[in-house]
């Protein structure tokens, strides 16, 4: 599972999401860790989120692979691809 991988991708704390879902923190981690289940309703909002910012990313990858999302060629062109685009803005705004 990839929950906290990508939670800590997007800079959001286990509180912010326990906040989101109306749920507390030591449910998050709970969830995080396995002890027990995001619901369907959880995880889409959660793919949701993480979709702003990795839009390939599925519900499959953030809750039920085990490979690290570093390992996927998907996920490093898409950084690169948001890297090249932030340059871009920083370079337009230099004209």
């Amino acid at each position: 599972m990839n929950v906290k991988y990508y939670r800590v991708l997007m800079k959001m704390t286990q509180q912010n999401v326990a906040d989101q879902f109306g749920i507390s923190k030591q449910a998050i981690s709970q969830k995080e860790r396995g002890v027990i289940k995001f619901t369907h309703d959880q995880m889409m909002a959660f793919k949701m989120i993480v979709n702003r910012v990795y839009p390939t990313a599925t519900i499959d990858d953030i809750f039920f692979s085990d490979t690290p999302p570093e390992d996927r060629e998907d996920f490093i062109v898409e950084k690169i691809d948001a890297l090249i685009q932030k340059l871009e803005t920083i370079k337009g705004g230099n004209k």
